[in-house]
């Protein structure tokens, strides 16, 4: 069957719903995560009495924690990348013994369709191959409907997202990232901004300094997305100065923890590290902000997912690409104009100067223009 027949074959299906167990499987960074959730509310409109189950990685399992519109989360647990050399032959009975309870529970489970939004790696090949399913939409069975749709790598990665359902034939339109938090997330941070002193009174201002390491860096400061960690000082004192503003400093890594100690210990007062929160508590915690400041990183994709407004600062990676969906006016994008920016990390580019060039007066300028348009009164301390 052609891939044309298959989906015409699937939309029928999906259009008498007859589609009544479906395995969503996204991609595996926290940013892409987050921006294929609401396919899970969508499908779960279209197909009200399916069982919808997912299937990620421990990293970003915490994003789908609480989700309602699921009714069963697997993991799974993807391996390092070594040469196999002469060992390749055995990787199926080393993935066999990997993935056997989890195979064996998804037939169980008897699944009609697949949707997998991450590319077939090694060890989706496998389970693709071993778990019994109808139909199995991703990348390569659906590759000649992307082309005829124009959906390239330089499109939106929401809008990417949802041609895999316009594919089976639902209406899909853009939707924000949808995270859920708990009633113990919500007291956690809540019984955590007591005891810092914060109120709902406060203008709060939340700040991710660093991003995610890729796997050819060893440290934060050779990151090419971070901006330049000594700059922060001055822009949070602006910030404090002019807006009475409280500084929350987030980042769970070690090194993003570190760098937040040594930048609240050159503010002082009104600086405060919070380093050790889940997705969904971080994501709390960010809904009681006025403001989030943050690199192209996870954080950008739990603010947007939260709906506050927020000061993105891009290099290297192309905003058009990697913005998440916001409501209008709700995201203010801070780039250098140099010409060979967005190289989306491919540049052999040592001096990074697309995020070392960006100003502290561009930035707290962009700062000054969100806080002004989204809150009625923001008052600058008077000196």
């Amino acid at each position: 069957m052609d891939e044309k027949q298959y989906l015409q074959t699937l939309r029928k299906e999906v259009k008498k719903r007859r589609i009544n167990k479906i395995l969503v499987i996204p991609r595996d960074r926290i940013g892409d995560c987050i921006s294929e959730t609401p396919l899970l509310s969508i499908l779960r409109r279209q197909l009200p009495d399916a069982h919808i189950s997912i299937l990620v990685t421990p990293y970003t399992k915490d994003i789908v924690k609480n989700n309602p519109y699921l009714d069963k989360v697997y993991i799974y647990h993807r391996k390092k990348r070594f040469k196999m050399g002469s060992l390749l032959p055995y990787v199926p009975f080393f993935y066999k013994r990997l993935f056997h309870t989890l195979i064996r529970e998804l037939n169980r489970e008897q699944i009609d369709l697949i949707v997998s939004l991450l590319r077939p790696i090694r060890e989706l090949r496998y389970i693709f191959k071993h778990v019994r399913h109808r139909f199995l939409i991703n990348r390569d069975t659906i590759a000649q409907y992307l082309i005829d749709h124009g959906v390239t790598k330089q499109a939106p990665m929401y809008h990417r997202n949802l041609f895999f359902l316009q594919a089976m034939g639902i209406d899909a339109r853009q939707a924000r990232g949808q995270l859920y938090w708990s009633p113990a997330d919500k007291d956690c941070i809540d019984n955590l901004f007591t005891s810092l002193s914060l109120s709902d009174k406060d203008l709060i201002i939340a700040v991710h300094a660093g991003c995610a390491k890729s796997k050819k860096i060893t440290s934060l400061k050779e990151a090419k997305k971070v901006w330049p960690i000594e700059n922060y000082p001055e822009i949070l004192k602006r910030m404090i100065k002019s807006f009475n503003a409280k500084i929350i400093l987030t980042g769970v890594q070690k090194e993003e923890a570190e760098a937040n100690r040594r930048i609240q210990a050159q503010v002082g007062e009104g600086v405060h590290v919070i380093s050790r929160t889940t997705i969904n508590q971080f994501a709390y915690l960010l809904s009681k902000c006025a403001l989030m400041l943050t690199t192209d990183t996870g954080s950008l994709h739990v603010a947007a997912a939260v709906g506050i407004p927020i000061v993105a600062l891009f290099g290297p990676t192309s905003v058009q690409q990697y913005s998440p969906f916001v409501p209008k006016g709700f995201l203010r994008e801070v780039i250098t104009d140099i010409g060979c920016r967005p190289c989306n990390l491919e540049a052999s580019c040592e001096e990074n100067l697309c995020m070392q060039k960006m100003r502290v007066d561009d930035v707290f300028q962009a700062i000054s223009a969100h806080l002004k348009a989204h809150r009625k009164k923001v008052s600058p301390r008077k000196r």
